[in-house]
């Protein structure tokens, strides 16, 4: 299982077209490539600072076995935590702000701002990444 959601996958799951969603800024078709490998890293990071969960790093190579670190299950709900917290970001704002990236520039800065949302939480509590 792949590690980042493709913006297909996040189509059938949530009904939303991320190319229609988000601002054409320095390379718009790849802007929704980059926002969801922006996000699924700032959840990586995010778990990984705040409960010293697994790392993207972690993440296992096709034909590992099933009892590696991330399991098909839990590969499957950080997925969908993920989309949960893509879903988040669109709903509440600017969602280049929120993604981290300078209007002016382009440039993706950071996503501090940005918050862990109710739904992605319950998935990755699902997984067993945080204890929250």
């Amino acid at each position: 299982m792949e590690k980042y959601i493709t913006k297909q996958e996040y189509r059938e799951w949530k009904g939303v077209d991320l190319d229609q969603e988000l601002h054409d800024l320095d390379d718009g078709s790849n802007k929704a490539k980059r926002f969801i490998k922006q996000v699924t890293d700032w959840c990586s990071d995010y778990l990984q600072a705040k409960f010293r969960a697994f790392e993207l790093e972690d993440w296992p190579e096709a034909g590992d076995p099933t009892d590696a670190i991330l399991t098909e299950k839990r590969q499957r709900l950080f997925r969908e935590g993920v989309a949960e917290q893509i879903e988040f970001i669109l709903s509440n704002g600017n969602v280049a702000q929120n993604a981290g990236i300078n209007i002016d520039t382009g440039l993706i800065t950071d996503l501090s701002k940005v918050e862990l949302s109710r739904s992605a939480r319950n998935k990755f509590h699902l997984a067993g990444f945080c204890n929250i």
